[in-house]
C-alpha cells in the first residue's frame, strides 16, 4: 500500500524537530535480514549522512502475528524505519533520495545481504508492504488501524501471478506507481 507519510501517526515517537510541517523531513522503510540489521543501518545511516540528512531516528515497525504460521514468521525480514532531516542548502531531497536508494540497493547486493530493500524512501510516500493478502495487511501493520493513520490517498497493489518468487522484497507495490509486467491470473 502506499499512501502520504502519516507524520501525526509518528510524531510522539520523533525528536521535536520532527513536528515542523516545515522542515526537510523524509521517511525511509526497509525490510532488513535479521543476522544483518546492525551493518545494515550502519551502510543507511552513513549514506544518509553523507548525502545531507541528518537527525535520523530509527524505528521498528511494528508488527502483529495473529493468524501467521511459524514457517511465515520464520521468512520475515526485520521490518525498520528511519526518519530523516535534510539540511536545507543540499539540492532537491527527493533526487538525493533516489540517489541513496540506488547506491543502497547496489550495496547490498554486492554486500550479499539477501532480504535487503528499499521498501520506500521518500519525502512524500510511504509503503507498507509484505507477502500478505490484502485483508491481511492492515492486521499485521498495526500503524493502518491507527485513527492517526487516515490519508487522502491510497494506493493498494495485489500480486496477480505466481511467477515471481516469493520474497518478501519482491512483494508489491512498486516504489511508485508503475506495473511489474506480470498480467499472467491463474484461470
Amino acid at each position: 500500500m502506499v499512501a502520504p507519510i502519516p507524520w501525526e501517526l509518528l510524531i510522539d515517537e520523533l525528536p521535536p524537530v520532527f513536528s515542523v510541517a516545515r522542515e526537510r523531513r523524509a521517511l525511509g522503510t526497509f525490510f532488513m535480514p535479521r543476522a544483518r540489521v546492525r551493518e545494515m543501518t550502519g551502510v543507511v545511516e552513513g549514506t544518509l549522512h553523507s548525502t545531507g540528512w541528518t537527525s535520523l531516528h530509527w524505528r521498528r515497525v511494528p508488527v502483529c502475528f495473529d493468524n501467521f504460521d511459524p514457517e511465515r514468521r520464520q521468512a520475515m525480514p526485520a521490518i525498520l524505519q528511519v526518519a530523516a532531516i535534510g539540511r536545507t542548502e543540499e539540492g532537491k531531497p527527493a533526487l538525493g533520495l533516489e540517489k541513496v536508494r540506488t547506491y543502497l540497493e547496489t550495496h547490498a547486493a554486492r554486500q550479499q545481504a539477501r532480504g535487503f530493500a528499499v521498501v520506500s524512501l521518500s519525502t512524500r510516500t510511504v509503503i507498507y508492504k509484505g507477502l500478505l493478502s490484502p485483508a491481511e495487511l492492515p492486521v499485521f501493520y498495526p500503524d493502518l488501524r491507527e485513527p492517526a493513520f487516515h490519508a487522502p490517498f491510497a494506493v493498494l497493489q495485489r500480486k496477480i501471478s505466481a511467477a515471481a518468487a516469493p520474497l518478501w522484497s519482491m512483494a508489491p507495490p512498486l516504489h511508485s506507481l508503475a506495473h511489474n509486467g506480470e498480467l499472467r491470473q491463474a484461470g
